[in-house]
Formats: structure tokens, sequence, C-alpha cells
């Protein structure tokens, strides 16, 4: 993650949620974090629309966008969901 984000100059996409964690939330914001926010019945569909408008602003730097970013259990496979592959 840290190669990806010194060689690319980019910023990482994030829970909104780690905003608020004491000194981590502010390194996040200091490294201009793009928190994206997938509560409630839009959820998903906004943080969509938050990704799309930031590919789509060429003023922007680059987006790095890890797939798997929750803890799920190591005994299984997860499904990879469409929303960072549009």
């Amino acid at each position: 993650g840290m190669f990806l984000l010194y060689f690319t100059n980019g910023i990482v996409a994030a829970t909104g949620e780690l905003k608020h964690v004491p000194f981590f939330g502010n390194c996040l914001v200091a490294l201009q974090t793009l928190f994206i926010n997938r509560h409630g019945k839009d959820g998903r569909n906004r943080a969509k629309q938050q990704i799309i408008d930031h590919i789509n602003n060429d003023n922007l730097p680059p987006l790095i966008i890890f797939p798997q970013g929750t803890t799920s259990s190591i005994y299984t496979l997860t499904t990879f969901k469409p929303g960072a592959f549009l």
C-alpha cells in the first residue's frame, strides 16, 4: 500500500469511520484520503458515485482502492463486489 502511494502520488479510499479514529484519522486526512460512507439505503450507490466523480476529475490524484478493505473470516474466500471495478 505505501509503495503504491509513494510511486503513484495517489490517495486511498477508506471507510468514513476511520476519519474519527484518534491520530490515525488525522493521518488519513493529511494524506487526502477519500472517505466513503456506505451506510444507509443509498450507501452503495453514493459510494460508487464518489469514486466515479473522483476518477473523472483530472485535477485529482490517482485513486488507490484495496478491494478487500474490511476484515473477514480467514477460513472462507469472499466474493468481490463490483463497486471498485466500475
